[in-house]
C-alpha cells in the first residue's frame, strides 16, 4: 500500500497498520456512504486477504460492496470492482460456485459501461477462466 502523504510503498504488517489508520480518519471525515472509503475497503480486504486472514477479509469486502451499491448504484463499474474483489476471495477460499457468479455479475457491469474491449471487461474473463480451469 503506498502512503498518500509520502508515497512510500508498505507491504504485509505495516501496509495494514496504515491502511487500518487510513480509514479510521477517512470514515471520521467523510459521510458514511462514501465511494472512497469503499476503495479504501477493497484494499484493506485485499491486504488482509494476501495475508491469509480470510475471516477479516470477507465482512470488509461485503461492507466495500454495499457501501458501493448504496453510494453509486447496483451497475457501477465501482460495484464490479468490489464483486471481482469479493469474486477472488470466494475463489481462494474454495467457494468456486459463489465466485463465478459474482465474476459473472462483474462482467455483465463492465460490458454495460465499457463495451466488450474494455480491460476491465478482459480481465474478469481471464479471471472466469482461471476459475474454470
Amino acid at each position: 500500500m503506498e502512503c498518500p502523504t509520502c508515497r512510500r510503498q508498505y507491504f504485509g504488517a505495516p501496509a495494514l497498520a496504515l491502511a487500518r489508520s487510513s480509514l479510521e480518519k477517512m470514515e471520521k471525515h467523510r459521510r458514511p456512504q462514501n465511494p472512497e472509503v469503499a476503495n479504501l475497503l477493497n484494499i484493506l480486504g485485499n491486504l488482509l486477504s494476501d495475508m491469509g486472514k480470510h475471516e477479516e477479509a470477507r465482512p470488509v469486502y461485503l461492507r466495500a460492496l454495499a457501501m458501493n451499491e448504496v453510494a453509486l448504484g447496483e451497475d457501477h463499474p465501482e460495484v464490479a470492482i468490489s464483486l471481482n474483489n469479493l469474486g477472488a476471495f470466494h475463489k481462494e477460499t474454495g467457494s468456486l460456485e459463489e465466485a463465478l457468479r459474482l465474476y459473472k455479475r462483474a462482467l455483465a457491469i463492465f460490458e454495460a459501461a465499457y463495451g466488450r474491449q474494455h480491460a476491465h471487461v478482459g480481465s474478469t474473463v481471464n479471471n472466469i477462466g482461471v476459475l474454470m480451469q
